[in-house]
């Protein structure tokens, strides 16, 4: 496991993995919800949308937004400058503001 995020109600937790995979857990259970399969390497980073129906997951300079209910990926986002290093997008899920992501040198996309 490569990096963590809770929902922002509590109840999701979503673990970005080595193998490029993320799980959605039910906190309460502790039992696997859905696993997001479509990174090619390790997740770096991942984050809930302010009203968690959408985790943003990213690699290198990939980002890819997934709708939380279905588990569907909705789109990928290609091309990001400088790469992201983990939990740059949790900026996103503080601010709000569809900041999707940043680079090291702090540049926004």
């Amino acid at each position: 496991m490569s990096q963590v995020a809770f929902s922002p109600d509590g109840r999701t937790l979503a673990s970005g993995s080595e193998d490029g995979t993320i799980i959605l857990w039910d906190v309460t259970s502790g039992q696997p919800l859905r696993t997001l399969e479509g990174h090619s390497g390790p997740v770096r980073s991942v984050a809930f949308s302010p009203d968690g129906r959408i985790l943003a997951s990213g690699l290198g300079r990939t980002i890819i937004l997934w709708d939380t209910a279905s588990g569907q990926r909705l789109r990928t986002l290609e091309g990001h400058r400088g790469g992201l290093r983990r939990g740059l997008l949790a900026r996103w899920a503080h601010r709000g503001r569809g900041e999707w992501g940043s680079t090291e040198s702090g540049e926004k996309r």
